[in-house]
């Protein structure tokens, strides 16, 4: 996120791994005018699984959490998570109850996604939304020294 350039809204959780559903749910019921959207990874939604089963009782509307498939723990030295096996995170969050939860795994797939998420709003949502995106493939260029001074400065303005 902070790659494509910091924001006041934004607020990052480096090192917090498995955090990032249930500080968005807290801010989904805090602020429940507001359009929460948490983009997280699998390894990261792996590590807070228990927080859809939360997410599922308390149904915010305004909340998506969309998690970035790489099949890695990404911030641990890139082992391969659970999903490069068998778990598939959008079955998981629909056992637990949010009932739209989605598995996306083709191109044409995340232009719906994208349309989405930018036409919700709170008042026309009456659930939380749930999308696993498959990320195959992909590079990754860590930043984490450069990207961590956006967050610090702000916070500190």
């Amino acid at each position: 996120m902070g790659a494509s350039g910091d924001h006041q809204r934004n607020f990052y959780l480096w090192g917090a791994m498995g955090g990032a559903a249930m500080v968005g749910l807290g801010l989904a019921l805090a602020q429940r005018d507001t359009t929460v959207i948490v983009p997280t990874g699998d390894g990261e939604a792996l590590m807070g699984l228990g927080g859809f089963a939360t997410i599922a009782v308390q149904q915010p509307p305004n909340l998506s959490v969309i998690v970035l498939d790489i099949e890695l723990y990404g911030e641990t030295g890139s082992q391969r998570s659970h999903t490069a096996w068998s778990t598939g995170l959008a079955a998981v969050a629909k056992a637990f109850g949010i009932a739209d939860a989605r598995q996306i795994e083709q191109e044409g797939e995340l232009e719906d996604l994208t349309v989405y998420i930018r036409c919700a709003a709170p008042q026309k949502m009456s659930r939380p939304f749930f999308s696993q995106l498959a990320v195959l493939g992909l590079h990754l260029i860590w930043a984490f020294a450069a990207l961590g001074v956006l967050p610090k400065r702000r916070l500190r303005s």
